[in-house]
């Protein structure tokens, strides 16, 4: 499976708004296309932040089901313009692949962001919800991250000690406070 991470950095004090738009538009019509819609969640930390996982079978489904969508989609035509319009930046994507089975259940998730070396041992990965999938993006009017080489674990909060990924962090790890949306497919 083919994942995605979305990072949406709104407009000031338009997160509901978006949220409202994107439960009552663009669930069942991305579903329609192809689209699996794991989660979506509000940032705890961040009240202009909402971070959303999407999945695809595997990169060619994904393209097909993003060409439905964003081209023929007569939900996406509709509403695009208004979406677009709360939203500061959405070309915050990480690209992943399924490390572990998420097992993660709310009313609260944490989220690590580690950013790791490409030698990170597949091992050190076990307890780790995806890892970066370095395929070429299928479909270039969406960009996905290609600067970034990362494992996530999502979990239950509070948060399980995280494993040690020191010799191969890149970066500090980044934790996030997460909050499920009233239809988010995680809860």
């Amino acid at each position: 499976m083919i994942y995605e991470w979305r990072r949406y950095t709104l407009r000031p004090g338009l997160r509901d708004s978006f949220v409202s738009l994107f439960e009552r538009h663009f669930v069942e019509s991305q579903e329609e296309a192809g689209i699996g819609l794991v989660a979506m969640f509000e940032d705890l930390d961040r009240p202009d932040v909402i971070h959303w996982i999407r999945k695809f079978r595997d990169m060619e489904v994904r393209r097909h089901a993003l060409e439905s969508f964003y081209l023929h989609s007569p939900a996406w035509k509709e509403h695009r313009d208004a979406a677009n319009a709360t939203m500061i930046d959405s070309d915050d994507v990480l690209l992943l692949r399924a490390s572990a089975p998420v097992h993660a259940t709310g009313p609260l998730f944490e989220a690590a962001i580690c950013h790791v070396t490409p030698d990170v041992p597949p091992e050190a990965l076990r307890e780790f919800t995806w890892h970066s999938e370095h395929a070429e993006n299928t479909f270039p009017a969406l960009p996905v991250r290609s600067d970034a080489n990362v494992a996530i674990r999502l979990t239950g909060s509070p948060a399980p000690a995280l494993p040690d990924l020191s010799p191969w962090l890149t970066a500090p790890v980044e934790h996030l406070r997460l909050a499920p949306t009233p239809r988010s497919g995680m809860r």
